[in-house]
């Protein structure tokens, strides 16, 4: 189990898609980096946009093509989202966070726990004991919830006019089930360090100025390293 030494500090924004996370994740980032913070910001799988491994974003190829969604058995979907968490923390936080910086990542390891077992019914027992080997034991300073009904989720998807993913295809009944099992490990996991925002009833500017008068107060005071 490798040890991270000297250490910046690290936030992990979790929530269903269409809660708002990566938004928020997103703006948490620009507001640091205007401040001249040394900040890293990962968002596993995405395009050029943000910074990703790319054997994150291989894996994403295989989870989140429709074409797969009967293909792709339970226990093999666990095990996919594991190694892109995986590749992501070997690859790109710990490095990260060994150099001091604030690291954010869009998605951590909560996010296979609430799919995999709330959403699948896999062992939580069993999915912690290979969480912890694949995220080396690191557990993030600070864990952003954005919370939000998936009804409402979907609605916001169908705004957009984006084509639905493989996981989106489940329907709203299934991401009710993971975000309630976001909402149950705030409360169980850790629960000091969980910030839960209700992004039904905030708007985007409400819901961004929550963030940083709850997080930037102790990124201050922990003297991470600025630019």
């Amino acid at each position: 189990m490798k040890k991270v030494k000297g250490r910046g500090f690290f936030i992990a924004f979790e929530g269903i898609d269409g809660s708002g996370k990566s938004t928020q994740s997103v703006l948490f980032y620009n507001k640091l980096k205007r401040l001249g913070y040394n900040v890293f910001h990962t968002r596993p799988g995405e395009g050029n946009k943000y910074i990703a491994s790319p054997v994150s974003k291989a894996v994403k190829k295989i989870t989140h093509d429709p074409k797969n969604e009967r293909l792709i058995g339970v226990a093999a979907e666990a095990m996919l989202y594991m190694a892109q968490g995986a590749q992501s923390t070997e690859e790109l936080i710990i490095p990260n966070l060994k150099a001091g910086k604030v690291v954010i990542a869009d998605r951590f390891i909560y996010s296979v726990y609430a799919l995999s077992h709330f959403g699948r019914g896999t062992d939580l027992n069993l999915l912690k004991r290979i969480g912890n080997f694949v995220t080396y034991g690191i557990i993030p300073d600070a864990i952003v919830l954005t919370d939000i009904p998936a009804k409402l989720a979907f609605v916001r998807k169908e705004k957009s006019k984006k084509k639905l993913g493989r996981k989106e295809l489940m329907g709203p009944e299934f991401f009710e089930k993971v975000r309630q099992g976001f909402l149950k490990m705030s409360k169980e996991i850790n629960p000091e360090r969980w910030l839960v925002v209700d992004d039904a009833k905030l708007n985007v500017k409400e819901a961004e100025e929550l963030i940083w008068d709850s997080l930037y107060p102790i990124i201050k005071k922990g003297g991470v390293k600025i630019i």
